[in-house]
């Protein structure tokens, strides 16, 4: 009966594994301090300009520290969600983004079940996707905070699923939309763009730049807010990255720069994790081969990530993590020895992570309360 009702209810299994994942998140919070939950960056961010929609007071929460222009580098399509979530939530804004991005979450697990299984590309697309909601383990904090990747997510396997339907229309809005999401988001116009070259469909191909027409509008409405149309690109190449005695940019003409830094301070035995990482997502990667569209995408991205120069290396790997991990090493996944033995190992590592990295990324109680007097 059980097996029975997994067969044929899998979507209802994922929701519940999501929710699940999210709540253990919570757990230890729920008797210390909940407000940790929607206190960790760049939850607050969001939420501020959910509110302001980037029209920032001289006194914002943070204006000791950053300037006004700092919050154009936060994109504006997950806080317009918890701006309309804030209709169910009584004007709430932690409580509407928490569910903003809860229901991000498992709609990109949904997603992510339906092209697994469409497009054949695991042995079990229900335990892939089970293990989707636990792993990598920044994924499993970032999936329980405000944060965009899960609404990143959810338009990435849309555009694969329509892509794969010959729905084009589909195809251009949800990269319209994912342009506005994340940074990163403008990859996926020229990436779709070499998908459909390559498909010899010449007159998608060359309508598909137009989608990026709604990250020129951000950048012409930061003009106007601003005073400066490159404000959101300006903070990405001079404060994104804060090293020990100075802000320097997030993108380099080099690759592995993040690296060098590392290998040559105190911090060095970090550049080890950097090898392991970069190797696990690069060989990953080349086992997609086989799997041409989402190997393009995964290979751009991580070339691309290759020239990111910040210490969070593993959160903008993620984009391709599903596919370089959990499709890349799928025989090893689906193995009993890994099933059984490996994945609570997984699971107790994992929560330890996130337990005790997530209150450290938290903005203070005394810059919390200004902004939700001004929320309010």
């Amino acid at each position: 009966m059980q097996f029975e009702l997994v067969r044929k209810r899998p979507l209802l299994i994922v929701a519940s594994v999501m929710i699940l994942s999210t709540l253990l998140v919570y757990l230890p919070f729920f008797f210390k301090d909940i407000s940790l939950i929607y206190r960790h960056y760049d939850g607050p961010f969001y939420m501020y300009i959910a509110k302001t929609f980037y029209v920032i007071p001289p006194d914002h929460p943070f204006h000791e520290d950053l300037p006004a222009t700092y919050y154009a580098a936060h994109f504006p399509l997950f806080p317009i969600f918890i701006r309309v979530m804030t209709l169910f939530t009584l004007g709430n804004y932690p409580l509407a983004m928490i569910f903003t991005t809860m229901s991000c979450s498992v709609a990109a697990a949904f997603l992510l079940y339906i092209l697994l299984h469409q497009w054949q590309l695991v042995k079990s697309p229900l335990w892939t996707t089970v293990l989707f909601c636990f792993f990598p383990e920044r994924w499993l904090m970032l999936h329980s905070i405000g944060s965009t990747e899960p609404l990143f997510f959810c338009l990435l396997f849309a555009t694969l699923i329509a892509y794969k339907k010959r729905r084009d229309l589909i195809v251009f809005l949800c990269l319209l939309l994912a342009c506005i999401s994340r940074p990163p988001g403008f990859l996926l116009v020229f990436i779709f763009g070499l998908l459909y070259l390559r498909d010899r469909k010449w007159k998608v191909a060359f309508l598909l730049p137009f989608a990026l027409t709604s990250l020129i509008g951000l950048f012409v409405y930061h003009y106007f807010v601003y005073g400066d149309f490159l404000a959101a690109f300006r903070v990405h190449t001079s404060l994104a990255f804060v090293s020990s005695n100075t802000q320097q940019s997030s993108l380099r003409l080099f690759p592995f720069e993040i690296y060098r830094f590392y290998a040559a301070r105190p911090s060095f035995h970090s550049t080890q994790l950097f090898i392991i990482l970069y190797m696990v997502y690069l060989i990953g990667t080349l086992q997609l081969w086989k799997r041409k569209e989402i190997f393009i995408y995964s290979i751009i991205t991580f070339v691309f990530t290759c020239f990111i120069f910040n210490y969070d290396v593993p959160r903008y790997l993620l984009p391709i993590a599903p596919f370089a991990l959990l499709i890349g090493f799928d025989q090893i996944f689906t193995s009993r020895g890994f099933r059984f033995v490996a994945f609570p190992v997984l699971l107790y590592l994992s929560y330890t992570f996130v337990w005790g990295f997530l209150p450290l990324a938290a903005c203070s109680r005394q810059a919390m309360d200004v902004m939700l007097q001004q929320l309010r």
